[in-house]
């Protein structure tokens, strides 16, 4: 039963109901936030981002990563159902700026329907992320992805883009994040819109007790649906290790950390990174995240 359950939450009802041709949003699994740091701060991301996660949050915060990176992470998201993710960024000097690239997959077993045939679920997007500075204190990015989607057998595929900038005016930074802009994908016979949105966000970095401590507020306004507000917290309890909470008018509270580590000996320039979210779900099972980062 949760199987089912999951699978009708994944898939927005799979998109047949409508009766003037017209599905739901599709895409759906675009939604689940990939970024870890993020997530535990109740997906507050837009004017904070720094590294490979600006893939997902704001493509602009990439021109602010000065190493290349190496992120993996899953995401133990409803039933049985688990998000992967791979991504890879470096600057590029020549082009002035920082290329990125990732690829997301999520994978649901949703067993089998009253006719008999498989509920399972595979959903794919790679995507091709560029950013860099225009001023000194001002980056913008891009992000162009495919995206392919098999549910229960009803497929489809197509393309989305991202385009976001990033401000500092310290001790703020100011991030804007259009995201999942294209054309309908047609699954069925139908066409179902992107789960377009544009994010705005406030990052505020201060102290306590001597220690970096970041407060982050974003607003979301999806496409055809209400606006959600996200509220986030990061403190660093010592140095190599933050703690993070949030809350979002969607989903509810989160929490995490995380722990930096540097390599030693010949090693010494090999810089780790390791996060863990835990997000409640309002609806169904809450979710943890984890992920592995490294820098060279």
């Amino acid at each position: 039963m949760k199987r089912l359950i999951a699978l009708s939450m994944i898939l927005p009802a799979l998109l047949l109901a409508g009766g003037d041709g017209t599905g739901e949003n599709t895409a759906g699994f675009l939604d689940v936030a990939q970024g870890v740091r993020a997530s535990a701060m109740g997906e507050a991301g837009c004017a904070i981002v720094n590294d490979i996660q600006s893939i997902y949050g704001n493509p602009a915060g990439l021109a602010k990563s000065e190493k290349k990176e190496l992120l993996a992470s899953r995401s133990f998201w409803l039933a049985e159902t688990n998000v992967d993710l791979v991504a890879y960024g470096q600057p590029i000097p020549f082009i002035k700026g920082v290329l990125g690239g990732g690829i997301i997959l999520m994978n649901t077993d949703g067993g089998k329907g009253d006719d008999g045939n498989n509920l399972k679920v595979k959903c794919l997007s790679i995507s091709a992320s560029y950013g860099r500075y225009i001023s000194k204190d001002l980056c913008a990015g891009a992000t162009m992805r495919f995206i392919n989607q098999d549910y229960a057998n009803y497929k489809g595929s197509g393309f989305a883009y991202d385009l976001g900038f990033l401000a500092d005016a310290d001790p703020f930074s100011i991030g804007i994040n259009l995201t999942n802009i294209g054309d309908d994908i047609k699954i069925d016979k139908q066409d179902n819109p992107l789960p377009t949105k544009i994010i705005a966000g406030l990052g505020y970095k201060t102290s306590l007790y001597e220690r970096p401590a970041l407060i982050s507020f974003d607003l979301e306004r999806p496409k055809d649906q209400e606006v959600v507000y996200h509220l986030g917290a990061e403190y660093q309890v010592i140095p190599k290790i933050d703690v993070r909470c949030g809350y979002n008018t969607l989903s509810g509270y989160s929490t995490g950390f995380g722990y930096r580590s540097i390599g030693r000996g010949t090693l010494e320039t090999l810089l780790g990174q390791i996060d863990y979210a835990y997000v409640q779900n309002k609806s169904l099972e809450n979710c943890h995240k984890f992920s592995i980062l490294t820098r060279f």
